[in-house]
Formats: C-alpha cells, sequence, structure tokens
C-alpha cells in the first residue's frame, strides 16, 4: 500500500506567495520607472530654454536635411547696445519664420520671396505689432528689432555661401576644431559688400537702399564643418552696418548654434562637389605639401598645383602673403583653364591680362569693360 503523502506546511505556501507578490511588485516598479524615465516630459507651463534647443537639433541635426523644413537656434548679440537675444528660425516650404525667445521684445518675423511681414511687442505690452516691409521698410527695420536684423544677417550669411559663384568672397585661414565631442574644419571668409555687383545683391535679396544693410562695410564669416555629416556645427557672421534714419554706424554679430549646412542653401547646392565639399581635403592637402617641401615658395607652388588639379580657388587663397604674384597668377591659370571669368578680379595686379585673355578666349568683348588699362582696353576691343 502506497504511503499517503504529507501535506505541505502551511508557512511554506505563505512564503512562496509573498515571493510571487514581491516579485511581482518590483516588475511593476521597474517597469514604472522605464516608462517615466523613457516617457518625454512636458511641464504645465513649459519655458523654452536655448539649451534646450541646442540638445534638440544636435540631437536630430542628421535627420534635417529637407530643403523645405529647417529648424534652429541662434543667438544675437548687437555689440553696439551690448544686448542678447535668443531667436528661434523655422523654414517652411519658402516661409521663413523667426521667434525670439529671451530678450526685452518679443519679435516674429515671417519671410517669403514676396514680401517680409515683421510683428514684434514689448514684454510689458500685449498687444503685437505688424508691419509689411513692402509698404513700410523703415518702419518695418525698427520694428523687427533683432529679427530683421537676424534677417539681415541670414542673407549677409548667405553671400559668405557664394564662394562657388563669386569672386568677392575671400577663403581665409582652415583649422581643425573639436565642438562637443565632434571634429570639424573651421573655415574663415571675408565678404566685401562694396565689391558686390547690383544683380549679386539683387539675388541675395539685399539692395543698396535697405534700410537695415545700408553701408556695410563688409563682413566676416567663421564656420566649423562637421568632418563626416558636412553640417555647420558652428558659426559666427560679424558686419557693420548703418541704421536709418539715424545713420548711426553699429556692429552687429550673430552667434548661430548648430545650424544645418542647409539652413540657408539648399543642402543640395552645398554638398555637391564644389569647393564647400572640397573644404575636408585641403587641410590634408596643404599638410602634404608642407611635408613635400621645407620653403615657402615651394609650398605655394605645391598649393598652385593642386589648384590647377581641383580646378579650385580655395587653394590660390592658401598661398603665402610672402608671395602674392605667385597667388594671383594661380587665379588667372584658373581662368584659363576653367573659362571662369570671376577669377580676374581676384588675380590683383593680373586682373587686365586675365578680363584681356578671357575677351579673346571666350570671344566676349563685353569682359573689356572690365580692363583698367586704357590703352589695353582699346586693343581688347580691335
Amino acid at each position: 500500500m502506497d504511503k499517503q503523502q504529507k501535506p505541505t506546511p502551511a508557512f511554506f505556501v505563505a512564503r512562496t506567495e509573498i515571493t510571487a507578490l514581491l516579485l511581482g511588485v518590483v516588475l511593476v516598479a521597474a517597469a514604472l520607472i522605464y516608462l517615466y524615465t523613457t516617457a518625454p516630459h512636458v511641464s504645465p507651463n513649459p519655458v523654452p530654454q536655448a539649451e534646450d534647443f541646442r540638445n534638440l537639433i544636435l540631437g536630430s541635426i542628421e535627420k534635417q536635411i529637407s530643403a523645405d523644413n529647417y529648424t534652429y537656434v541662434a543667438e544675437l548679440r548687437d555689440l553696439g547696445t551690448n544686448s542678447t537675444s535668443v531667436t528661434k528660425v523655422t523654414k517652411q516650404g519658402s516661409k521663413w519664420r523667426v521667434d525670439q525667445i529671451t530678450g526685452d521684445a518679443e519679435g516674429r518675423t515671417y519671410f517669403s520671396p514676396e514680401k517680409v511681414i515683421v510683428c514684434s511687442k514689448l514684454s510689458n505690452v500685449s498687444e503685437w505689432l505688424c508691419t509689411d516691409s513692402a509698404a513700410v521698410p523703415e518702419l518695418a527695420a525698427f520694428a523687427g528689432g533683432a529679427e530683421k536684423n537676424f534677417a539681415s544677417a541670414r542673407d549677409s550669411f548667405k553671400a559668405s555661401l557664394m564662394l562657388n559663384s563669386s569672386a568677392m568672397v575671400q577663403a581665409g585661414n582652415i583649422t581643425r576644431r573639436t565642438i562637443l565631442g565632434r571634429e570639424c574644419l573651421q573655415a574663415e571668409f571675408t565678404v566685401d559688400y562694396k565689391k558686390f555687383s547690383i544683380d549679386e545683391l539683387s539675388q541675395l535679396g539685399l539692395s543698396s537702399d535697405s534700410p537695415v544693410v545700408k553701408d556695410v562695410t563688409g563682413l566676416n564669416s567663421t564656420n566649423c564643418y562637421d568632418s563626416k555629416t558636412g553640417f555647420i556645427l558652428e558659426s559666427t557672421t560679424s558686419f557693420s552696418y548703418k541704421f536709418v534714419p539715424s545713420s548711426s554706424t553699429r556692429v552687429f554679430t550673430s552667434f548661430s548654434d548648430s545650424v544645418p549646412a542647409g539652413a540657408f542653401e539648399l543642402p543640395a547646392k552645398l554638398l555637391a562637389k564644389d569647393e564647400y565639399s572640397q573644404l575636408f581635403d585641403i587641410e590634408k592637402k596643404k599638410d602634404d605639401c608642407a611635408k613635400k617641401f621645407n620653403a615657402t615658395a615651394d609650398v605655394d607652388q605645391c598649393l598652385k598645383t593642386e589648384a590647377m588639379n581641383t580646378r579650385s580657388p580655395v587653394f590660390c587663397a592658401q598661398i603665402s602673403d610672402a608671395d602674392v604674384h605667385e597667388r594671383e597668377l594661380c587665379y588667372f591659370l584658373l581662368m584659363q583653364k576653367t573659362s571662369d571669368t570671376s577669377f580676374c578680379p581676384r588675380a590683383g595686379s593680373l586682373s587686365d591680362d586675365c578680363f584681356f585673355e578671357a575677351a579673346k578666349s571666350l570671344n566676349q568683348t563685353g569682359l573689356c569693360a572690365n580692363i583698367q588699362n586704357e590703352t589695353m582696353k582699346a586693343d581688347c576691343t580691335k
């Protein structure tokens, strides 16, 4: 006869149930902690912070390559009044919107191909003042405050991106930096507005009688391009202008944090095989030239050769100041190689020869008008 199985003591049953209960509590707590730490938290009255926008952009910068939609943050500092404002900028299709986050005044600016509408209000005033720049350009310039100035900075920065098509932009030093743990190549550019033609200013949306950008004396731009993605990690633009109608010269500097490379021009144009995409090769090739040769003149010759091989004037700009003639010759030879007459103004003392050669080789007598030497100009038109 089988032995009858003894019942399990009650305290063992209780201990097992308690263990299971505790395990369930731990699992539920872990799930709640996971949901709490991963779910987005929105306070009842969130206050936008520049740091928040910067982190947001850094986290999604690789995704922001659409030609129609951008979001980024800019800090604007007016050195004339020592005032600073933080601005959020968005672009949807052909329309731009600028929202000022901090500062003495709030402002919104809407850009479109047809017109600019500027709305602003002081922090202690509830009503918005909106103006149409097409109707009252002077009033719009003042009403927009920092936002309208930002429009000038945006257009001025756009001018600095005309490196491939404009002879007025001079490339300067190129150095390697690390920003927020990401390596980038920093390029310095200088733009002289006085050398821009009316047509070029018109393409930029600027005019010689623009109320904000009148009497611009020049623009300096420094961009640091991410070595892997080509995006601009940091950009600084500064220029001087006469503020109408007070006619007082004020220096305005804009700072932009993590601005995508397409924020001012279409990415397809910037990321194409033009001078900007070659920036990442310049430092290496400069180092190669320096390693091959000791004498400065030999290094300059090496850079000139690189300019011819790549058809890029960026290498001409790297030729030392000690050999100005070699640098001017570099631009002249580039014109011969590419038939691009925009290199002629940069040829300096060889500018007349450059335009003369271009007029004859391209059979375009209209280029003769650019020659300063009257005798050479007369020979050119024959």
